[in-house]
């Protein structure tokens, strides 16, 4: 007479299988997204590279968003967003010369809910910071930032909201060097803290920095 498994048996081995489950499915997530970070990181060490090899090429950097802004300012014919004017400026590093093979696509893009006047879609941020982008700026607060960028000799920044996907303000503390309210990703926080994931032509920016 064959024995078959009683009922109790059966819930028994569901529930060590629920709980191996329980146990692997979030040390899966956290490696996929170590994963994504580590991509964000390498990502924008390939784009850092092309811009400063366009820079050696033309004496000056590419075009960002802010200089676009800058030219639409003066010459209110031109006009766009800043996804299509962030495009765009990247778009400059892959044609007519291919410094970068195509445009890389940001593993974090912006959860449109958070912050829909900064959505740039699935891309990175590539900011430059010349002297005239203070003119872009109209309230008096937000003329202190680009000086303050500028005089810490960042000439140029890549961004991605990172695992949090979501924006603030709070990022132009930390590219000015100011101490307070910083928004800048730690991954000694745990994988999914929150903070941009940001990188300029002086490396890459830690909270590290802002521990003073």
């Amino acid at each position: 007479m064959k024995r078959a498994f009683t009922l109790i048996e059966l819930l028994i081995v569901i529930a060590i299988i629920a709980i191996l489950a329980l146990i692997a499915i979030p040390n899966f997530l956290e490696a996929q997204m170590r994963s994504k970070v580590s991509r964000c990181y390498a990502d924008m060490r390939s784009i850092g590279t092309a811009i400063e090899a366009y820079m050696v090429d033309h004496n000056r950097l590419p075009l960002s968003m802010n200089s676009v802004r800058l030219a639409e300012c003066m010459n209110p014919v031109m006009s766009g967003s800043d996804r299509q004017r962030n495009i765009w400026a990247q778009s400059r590093l892959t044609t007519p010369v291919a410094y970068m093979s195509s445009i890389l696509l940001n593993p974090f893009p912006l959860d449109k809910a958070s912050f829909a006047s900064m959505n740039y879609g699935d891309y990175y941020v590539y900011c430059d910071f010349p002297t005239p982008c203070i003119l872009v700026y109209g309230q008096r607060a937000a003329l202190t930032w680009p000086r303050m960028v500028a005089e810490r000799g960042i000439k140029w920044s890549l961004h991605s909201v990172g695992p949090s996907r979501f924006a603030d303000d709070y990022f132009w503390n930390a590219m000015s060097g100011q101490t307070g309210n910083v928004s800048i990703y730690d991954p000694t926080n745990g994988v999914m803290s929150y903070g941009y994931i940001t990188r300029t032509n002086k490396g890459e920016l830690s909270m590290g920095d802002y521990r003073k």
